[in-house]
């Protein structure tokens, strides 16, 4: 029996909770707040852990209505699945419950 990819079993679980995929990254909007988890897979080993990430578009929409001299970023901050877990950085390899232990 082929085993569920990563990206499937992820998009089973947020699809549901209003989440639209793009590729390895999902997004949803409620109220003011866009809600983004990303599919972050490394180059060095091929492993996989999720990015979570959570940005106030009020907030965004007053910073980019301020003229500057230059080009500002807004700054994002994320926290990796681990964190929110048990406070480890984790990252999934060749386990077979990886994909239901992501999701």
């Amino acid at each position: 029996m082929p085993r569920t990819s990563y990206t499937k079993a992820i998009d089973a679980i947020l699809r549901p909770l209003g989440f639209e995929r793009e590729k390895r990254l999902w997004t949803r909007i409620r109220g003011d707040m866009e809600e983004r988890l990303d599919l972050q897979k490394s180059w060095v080993d091929g492993s996989v852990t999720v990015n979570v990430w959570a940005r106030d578009l009020e907030t965004d929409m007053i910073l980019e209505a301020i003229a500057f001299d230059e080009t500002m970023g807004i700054i994002q901050s994320g926290v990796r699945i681990g964190a929110l877990i048990d406070g480890r950085d984790r990252w999934w390899k060749n386990n077979p419950n990886g994909p239901a232990e992501v999701a």
